[in-house]
C-alpha cells in the first residue's frame, strides 16, 4: 500500500516485480547454471523467473487492490501458482521439459497479467 501513494497502480507492481526478481537472482542463476549446465539456458531460465515475478506482482496487486488489502486471496493465488508450477514441472520431468515449460508459462502468466494492465472502463 505505501508504494501505491507514490507509483499508479500499474507501475509500482512493475517495481515490486524488478524489485522481487532481484531479490531472488542470486538464487535462481547458480540452481539454473547447475540444472541445465550451460549459461545460455541459465539465462533463458532466469528470464522466465523474471517475467514471471513481474507478471505475478502485476496479479498479487490487483487481488490486493480489489480485496482492500487481504492478504487471503493473493495468498491462495500465490499459493495455487508455485504449487501448480511445481505439479507441472515433476509430471513433465523438469529435464525433458526444461527451459520450454516455464517459459510457456511465464508467458500466459505475463499475458494474463497485461489484461490487469489494461485502462479500466467505468
Amino acid at each position: 500500500p505505501r508504494l501505491l501513494v507514490h507509483l499508479s497502480s500499474r507501475k509500482a507492481p512493475l517495481l515490486w516485480g524488478i524489485l522481487w526478481a532481484g531479490w531472488h537472482m542470486p538464487l535462481w542463476l547458480p540452481a539454473h547454471i547447475a540444472a541445465t549446465g550451460s549459461p545460455a539456458g541459465a539465462f533463458l531460465l532466469t528470464a522466465a523467473n523474471t517475467l514471471e515475478a513481474l507478471a505475478a506482482s502485476v496479479i498479487l496487486t490487483w487481488l490486493a487492490l480489489r480485496s482492500r488489502f487481504s492478504i487471503a486471496l493473493p495468498a491462495l493465488f500465490f499459493g495455487a501458482s508455485s504449487a501448480g508450477m511445481s505439479l507441472i514441472r515433476d509430471l513433465l520431468d523438469y529435464q525433458a521439459a526444461a527451459p520450454s515449460w516455464p517459459l510457456t508459462y511465464a508467458i500466459v502468466l505475463a499475458l494474463f497479467a497485461a489484461l490487469f494492465l489494461l485502462p479500466q472502463r467505468r
